[in-house]
């Protein structure tokens, strides 16, 4: 059995400018309003394509609860299949730094990666990954999971851990990029 993992569509907060330079505390506000980014027109027109390709391939959804994934699964359910939302598929996050420096947002973002895996706090992503995995092993029919980058990342890695489990058949994490695998 096959089930697909999606990044949710083109979102505002994807639109910014990602070389301006901001403290940890002007990053942090850009994080807050991310949490309530909305899909652009040309992410819901990209998601509408995509649904029209994936129509009849899931019976179920599961998802982040945030807006623009919520919209994402919005536009995606056009056979109106059950719908399940999971918290454990949220946006990831790090702690500030101690020193206060200035950085570009795209700077702000690989520091949050590269701090998730150096302070081990990927063990805890990846305990919730298997979570996840757990619940979706149970499925009987294709679902379709929709969330954000990193956290998709961490299904990925937690996936290749328990290759007897899952086969990785093709890899996308960009806006609507699909993801597929077979439950081995």
């Amino acid at each position: 059995m096959y089930h697909y993992f999606i990044r949710h569509g083109h979102a505002e907060h994807q639109i910014g400018e990602f070389r301006q330079r901001v403290t940890w505390l002007e990053y942090q506000d850009l994080q807050k309003d991310w949490l309530s980014a909305e899909l652009t027109p040309e992410g819901i027109t990209g998601v509408q394509s995509f649904a029209l390709e994936m129509k009849g391939k899931f019976k179920k959804i599961l998802h982040s609860p945030l807006l623009r994934v919520r919209q994402t699964v919005s536009i995606m359910n056009m056979e109106n299949v059950p719908v399940q939302q999971i918290e454990l598929l949220s946006e990831i996050g790090a702690p500030p730094p101690c020193l206060p420096i200035r950085m570009s947002v795209h700077s702000w973002l690989i520091y949050n990666t590269v701090y998730d895996f150096f302070s081990f706090k990927i063990v805890r992503y990846l305990r919730e990954a298997g979570e996840v995995l757990k619940q979706l092993e149970l499925e009987n029919e294709p679902c379709l999971v929709v969330s954000h980058q990193f956290r998709l990342r961490t299904l990925l890695l937690k996936m290749c851990i328990q290759p007897a489990k899952w086969r990785i058949l093709g890899i996308s994490l960009k806006p609507v990029g699909l993801t597929f695998i077979k439950k081995v």
